[in-house]
This record gives structure tokens, sequence and C-alpha cells, in this order.
């Protein structure tokens, strides 16, 4: 028969097993409030990131000298889902933000594009988005890097490669896709 010092004596032991340690529950609760911490400091700096992003694209479209680039993309004289590619890409890298880019320029060109199916706008603008959205000064790229613990000189050119270049390259793949055979929007 096993007396109950012998029982506690078991379930201490079977604790420091379960447990992986002899600290009992002040070591698990303490790692369970440091993980907390970092997640809730992560989230608060993304959350600060993308309220920045998109305050500062409203700032961008409240200021004069929005109206004279829009009206300087929209005049090129290029094919118009070219125009969409441009605008979207520009407005896009000047907020720092693809829905907010997205936000500001789709209204502007479904006025002025009539001649455009909104399917191949939106499939053009959609892509558009994806170039120039990871510029050095973007939030995602500061968070991105800082997060990985690497400074812009280390971790920007792969970045840069993979999704600046090779995004704009599918960009205009299906743009010009979409121009030639628009049956495709």
């Amino acid at each position: 028969m096993v007396s109950c010092q012998q029982d506690l004596q078991l379930t201490r032991k079977r604790y420091v097993i379960y447990t992986g340690s002899g600290q009992g529950y002040t070591h698990i609760t303490r790692a369970l409030i440091n993980t907390l911490n970092e997640g809730g400091r992560a989230a608060a700096e993304a959350m600060a990131m993308l309220a920045i992003m998109v305050g500062f694209a409203a700032v961008v479209q409240s200021a004069p000298v929005f109206q004279t680039i829009i009206d300087g993309v929209t005049n090129l004289p290029v094919p118009a889902l070219f125009i969409v590619l441009i605008s979207t890409g520009l407005i896009v890298a000047i907020t720092g933000s693809p829905p907010a880019g997205l936000q500001i320029i789709l209204p502007i060109l479904a006025g002025t594009m009539t001649n455009v199916s909104p399917e191949a706008m939106h499939r053009v603008a959609s892509m558009a988005t994806q170039t120039l959205d990871l510029l050095p000064f973007q939030g995602a790229i500061i968070i991105m890097l800082g997060m990985a613990g690497l400074s812009h000189k280390e971790g920007y050119s792969s970045v840069f490669r993979a999704e600046v270049v090779w995004g704009c390259i599918a960009a205009i793949v299906v743009t010009v896709m979409l121009t030639f055979f628009p049956a495709l929007g």
C-alpha cells in the first residue's frame, strides 16, 4: 500500500516531468506572460504602421499636386490599361499601401476610363498594386526587416528583386495580354 507521503512525492515527480522544470507554475506563467507581451507589442506596431499608411494616403490625396499628377498620368499617349497600370503603381508607391492606393485611384479611373471593361481594369490594378508596394520606405518592409533583425543594406536587395522586379514584370505581362486580347478580361 502507498502512503500519502509517497503518493505526494510521485505526483511531484510527474509534475516535473510534464512541465520540464521544478519551478512550478511560476515558470510557466512567466513564459506565457512574456509571450503575450511580445505578441501584443508586435500587433501594436503593425496597427500603428497601418494607421500611419492610411493617414498618409489621405494627406496625399488632399495635396494640391495630387490632381496634377493624376491629370498628367491619365493624359499619357498610351493604351488605357497601361494608364491603369502606371497610375495605380504610382499611387501605391506614394501612399505605401495597396488598399489605400486602390481606394484612391479606382474611383478616379472608373470615371475617366469608360472604354475599358471593369474586369480588365480590376485585374491590371490588382497586379499593379504588387509592383511598387515594397519600396524601402514602406511600412511592410520596415516591419519585416525589423522582425528579422536586418538592416536595409543587408536584407532589402533580395526583397527588391523578388517582389518589385518580378512584380513589375508580371503586371506588364498581364497588361499586354489584356490590351491585345481584351476577351481575357
